[in-house]
């Protein structure tokens, strides 16, 4: 018989039908008799758990997390027991209630001295009192939360002098206000890399950093992308010394605390480390403190393209090199061109968010009264430039002509 285009067996003969039934109901009545097996920590006895089996890990076939060299997960218990799975043998290689303690437990158990990334999953919530130490060649998939536990003066991650490692996922929580007044001298990130390159984070929450969320010193050929990070202490994302990065469609909002005033992304350079090459691309700000981009000193060639500034509360941003890019950036006008009627030493409004580096006149009438025309700028300001407007005798034009103008910020 066919049912909604599958094929149905009925069983004609009643006896078969009967047998399969029993033996059915006899093996689920059996598998009653035999209890779930707990697995055994031989490796750290340390963080055995006498009383307590790990809660089932349902991992769909195919996925991110099949594939994984470790799964890190907790039960529901208060305390927490964390669990680290071993992702080839299927045992419970580590577990405890030190969430901090069972993720360094894997970082470090990874194989010693490749040159491939291997992957550890974390699924749930993880309260951090001490820092994650990742090594190089890792990646990091969260399905929950990190969050540091209060007023620990650690960072949640810390990459220093590593290379390859990708952070994905999941939301990291700087659980600033639990640090009160103590956070204006307080140095701790949710992520924290040093003299780090060919980092990718993506995809990641990041909230209430006690200083910046993420903080790159001498971090290169790196890529920041799809991140929302939102109320840090101090700066969203802060680049010092870096070059080849890439930030891209990351959102920015309510970064830097009045007490401090730095940005929502800053990147400065050192004399012996100029930030340079780094492209910042389609990102959007809002409403950080003191700017929403900063490109500070000894920053060159950095290329900042079609980004969005919706801030209501600042001045949105600064760059103190002229060699760096700014273009096509809605809401922050640099470049802008057309005509007005001017005569000598008249004004007009630019129009730009800026004050230009660069201002071309040109005069719409070639000749007046029969003799050359010249002009050229005589001054500039963040909101209009002074034209000068001769005869090509040098004599001032007092008489209004048309010029046409092109201004570059």
């Amino acid at each position: 018989m066919k049912w909604g285009g599958f094929k149905i067996k009925i069983f004609r003969n009643k006896k078969s039908f009967l047998i399969i039934l029993i033996t059915f109901l006899i093996g689920i009545y059996l598998a009653s008799f035999f209890p779930s097996v707990k697995p055994v920590d031989s490796r750290n006895t340390s963080y055995q758990i006498e009383h307590h089996s790990p809660p089932s890990v349902i991992i769909e076939p195919g996925s991110s997390v099949e594939v994984s060299s470790y799964i890190v997960f907790h039960d529901d218990d208060t305390p927490k027991n964390y669990y680290a799975k071993n992702g080839s043998t299927g045992a419970i290689d580590y577990s405890g209630t030190n969430a901090s303690q069972i993720i360094q437990n894997v970082m470090d158990a990874l194989t010693s001295g490749r040159t491939w990334r291997e992957k550890v999953v974390l699924k749930g919530s993880f309260e951090i009192n001490t820092t994650i130490i990742v090594p190089s060649h890792t990646e990091i998939v969260i399905y929950g939360m990190l969050r540091l536990a209060d007023a620990a003066v650690q960072h949640i991650l810390t990459l220093d002098h590593v290379e390859d490692v990708k952070i994905v996922g999941g939301k990291l929580d700087g659980n600033k206000e639990s640090f009160g007044e103590a956070a204006l001298y307080t140095h701790v990130r949710p992520i924290s890399t040093n003299s780090s390159s060919r980092i990718i984070i993506e995809y990641i929450e990041i909230v209430d950093s006690v200083e910046d969320g993420i903080y790159g010193l001498y971090l290169n050929d790196s890529i920041i992308n799809r991140c929302n990070i939102t109320n840090s202490f101090e700066a969203g994302l802060a680049i010092l010394g870096g070059s080849r990065n890439i930030i891209t469609h990351c959102h920015f909002e309510n970064n830097s605390d009045p007490a401090v005033a730095t940005d929502g992304l800053r990147i400065v350079g050192q004399v012996t480390a100029i930030a340079e090459n780094n492209l910042i691309f389609s990102n959007s700000f809002k409403n950080n403190i003191d700017y929403d981009l900063e490109l500070a000193q000894y920053t060159q060639d950095n290329y900042v393209l079609f980004n969005t500034f919706l801030s209501t509360t600042n001045t949105g941003f600064i760059n103190e090199d002229g060699s760096n890019i700014i273009k096509n950036n809605p809401e922050y006008v640099t470049e802008n061109s057309g005509t007005t009627t001017v005569a000598n030493n008249g004004w007009f409004a630019h129009e730009l968010a800026t004050t230009p580096t660069a201002v071309t006149l040109t005069p719409m009438n070639a000749t007046y009264d029969g003799v050359a025309v010249v002009s050229s700028w005589v001054d500039i300001n963040s909101t209009h430039v002074q034209v000068g407007l001769y005869w090509a005798n040098s004599t001032a034009i007092t008489d209004q002509l048309m010029v046409s103008w092109y201004a570059e910020g």
